[in-house]
């Protein structure tokens, strides 16, 4: 809820950008405690989330979970309009 406020009440300061998340950098052997505590695992990124706006709220729940690697970078805080990248690690993407 925070981070939605604040995103929202600073939207002017980024007029070209689709919406704002946050990724929290995983170290492997935090991911299973950090996934406990999320109550979700981290998923791979694809081609398809190139488009920053997605209409399908389930969209990261059809991704592949993310193999084992040193560090990942899960999203963990995003606005409305690019809430559908929450789990997936930005270091997995192209």
């Amino acid at each position: 809820k925070t981070f939605a406020e604040y995103t929202d009440r600073t939207a002017f300061e980024r007029p070209l950008t689709s919406g704002v998340a946050y990724a929290q950098r995983v170290l492997h052997a935090e991911r299973e405690q950090f996934e406990k505590q999320q109550g979700w695992t981290i998923k791979v990124m694809d081609e398809q989330d190139k488009n920053p706006v997605r209409d399908d709220e389930h969209f990261a729940e059809f991704h592949e979970v993310s193999p084992v690697q040193e560090e990942y970078a899960p999203v963990i805080f995003a606005q409305d309009t690019v809430a559908h990248v929450i789990s997936l690690d930005m270091l997995s993407g192209p």
